[in-house]
C-alpha cells in the first residue's frame, strides 16, 4: 500500500506542469471528453497497470494514467487567442518564479502569434512564437 502511494504522488507530482497548462487552455465550450476518458474506472486503465510493477510500467502506461486522471483533456485545436498566449507565457514566468520579467508585444502572425519576454528595464531577452492550434512553442532568436 505504501508503494501505491508514494508511485500515486510521484506521477501526480510528474503530472502537475502539464495539468496546469492543460487547465489553462481548456475553455468552457471545448465539448465533451473523448469517449473513455470519463468512464468509470477510468477507462479500465488502473486495472491494467496493476498488473504491471510501478517501476517496470511502460511510460504510455503512464501517460494512460495521467491523461485518466486529468481534469480536462486536451483539445485538437487550442484555437489559441493573443490573450490566451500572453496567460501561458506569463504562468511559464510564475512557475518558475520569475516575478520581474514580463511578456511584451503580443501579436497575432497568420498561424503564430508572436510575443517577447523582457526584463524589468523592458530588455529583450528572447522572441517566441506559439501556434494558436498546436500550442507548439518556437523560439525565434
Amino acid at each position: 500500500m505504501r508503494t501505491l502511494t508514494v508511485a500515486a504522488i510521484g506521477l501526480l507530482t510528474l503530472g502537475a506542469a502539464g495539468t496546469a497548462i492543460n487547465c489553462a487552455l481548456a475553455q468552457s465550450d471545448a465539448g465533451a471528453p473523448p469517449p473513455g476518458m470519463m468512464t468509470p474506472p477510468f477507462g479500465g486503465r488502473i486495472a491494467h497497470l496493476r498488473e504491471v510493477p510501478w517501476t517496470h510500467g511502460s511510460m504510455d502506461d503512464i501517460y494512460d494514467l495521467m491523461q485518466s486522471l486529468a481534469l480536462v483533456y486536451d483539445a485538437p485545436d487550442k484555437q489559441l487567442t493573443a490573450t490566451d498566449v500572453q496567460t501561458i507565457a506569463q504562468g511559464f514566468l510564475l512557475l518558475h518564479g520569475n516575478h520581474t520579467w514580463s511578456v511584451l508585444n503580443v501579436q497575432p502572425d497568420g498561424e503564430n502569434i508572436r510575443f517577447q519576454i523582457a526584463t524589468e528595464q523592458n530588455a529583450i531577452v528572447a522572441s517566441f512564437a506559439m501556434n494558436r492550434h498546436t500550442a507548439h512553442l518556437e523560439r525565434l532568436n
